[in-house]
Parts: structure tokens; C-alpha cells; sequence
């Protein structure tokens, strides 16, 4: 197989969409006159070879239901009535709490008197079971987020500041139910 270049294979694209759009047309052109005739019955008795008129129509009145049961459609009997909008009780939406809170820390140091912001270190969290939960990592503020469902955490946060290894730090804090927003510190 012979490699193109990226703009010989558009050039193809193009001849194939010039192509299918007069395809399209003609499709379009016929739809039309058959959407403009005046007698579909002829045409239609010319295609199926037999006259509208003489389909069959059932002679029976019922039709199955879906519990298996035969229904007479002389005994279906529907009716619209107008009802009120203002007398009728309408029930307001149920909006759920939400289940996860967003959960936020911030890793910095003092240098030199001045806060520095920890980017990229590594934040695990496990839960109560020691299982891992969540990775993130902190980003160039020194932020870490995520979304936990109620429970019992520890953050344990790892990483390197100018190629020097940081002590793990480890944060425990809990998630309460109802709760939408937590500072971690």
C-alpha cells in the first residue's frame, strides 16, 4: 500500500462528498415528485400492482392487548376533559443532596518569608479500610481536590521540592454526610 500524504487524502474526501452530495440531490429531486403528485393512489396501485381500494381491511374488531387479552374496540372509549391547571396539585421536584462533598487542601512552605506553593505532589487518599480511594496531584497554587462520599480519610501526601525529597505528611479528616465543601488541613 502506497503512503499519501495528508493532503492527497483530502483531496480524495473531496471528490468522494462532491459525489455524494449529487447523489443526495437526485434523492432529494425524486423525494419532491413524489411528494408533489397529485394521485398517490396511482402511483401507488402502479408500484403494488393493486388498487388501494382493494387491500384488505380486517374483518374482525379486536386486537390483541398486551396482557394477551381481546379487546373490542367498540368498548374503548377515550375522552379528553379539561381540567383546571390551577385546582390541580402538582408535586415540586425532588432535588437529592448531593451524595460526594468536595474535599480541598493546600500544600506551601515559608521561604525566605514568603509563601511557596507546593505544585506536583503526589495526594493518595484511603479511606478507613486502608483501601486507596482517590490519586490527584497538587497543582501550580498547591491545591489538591476531590470528590468523596461520606466517610473516614487520610490524605498522604508525597512528593520533591527543588529535587529534595519532602517529608510524607498525613492528614486525616472526616467527610459527614449533607456535607458539600471541606477544607482539608
Amino acid at each position: 500500500m502506497k503512503e499519501r500524504s495528508g493532503i492527497e487524502m483530502l483531496s480524495e474526501l473531496l471528490v468522494e462528498v462532491k459525489t455524494l452530495r449529487k447523489e443526495v440531490k437526485v434523492l432529494e429531486q425524486n423525494v419532491k415528485k413524489i411528494a408533489n403528485a397529485t394521485k398517490v393512489s396511482e402511483i401507488a396501485t402502479k408500484a403494488l400492482g393493486t388498487p388501494l381500494k382493494d387491500w384488505i381491511k380486517p374483518n374482525n374488531p379486536t386486537i390483541e392487548a398486551v396482557s394477551g387479552r381481546s379487546i373490542d374496540k367498540k368498548n374503548l372509549r377515550f375522552k379528553f376533559e379539561s381540567v383546571d391547571a390551577s385546582k390541580t396539585k402538582q408535586e415540586q421536584p425532588r432535588f437529592r443532596k448531593p451524595i460526594m462533598c468536595m474535599c480541598q487542601g493546600k500544600m506551601i512552605i515559608t521561604k525566605n518569608g514568603k509563601s511557596v506553593p507546593l505544585s506536583g505532589l503526589d495526594v493518595k487518599i484511603f479511606d478507613d479500610k486502608d483501601n486507596l480511594t482517590k490519586e490527584t496531584k497538587t497543582n501550580k497554587a498547591g491545591t489538591w481536590m476531590s470528590q468523596l462520599p461520606p466517610g473516614n480519610y487520610i490524605a498522604n501526601i508525597e512528593g520533591k521540592f527543588n529535587n529534595q525529597d519532602l517529608y510524607p505528611v498525613n492528614l486525616s479528616f472526616v467527610v459527614k454526610k449533607g456535607m458539600q465543601k471541606l477544607e482539608v488541613k
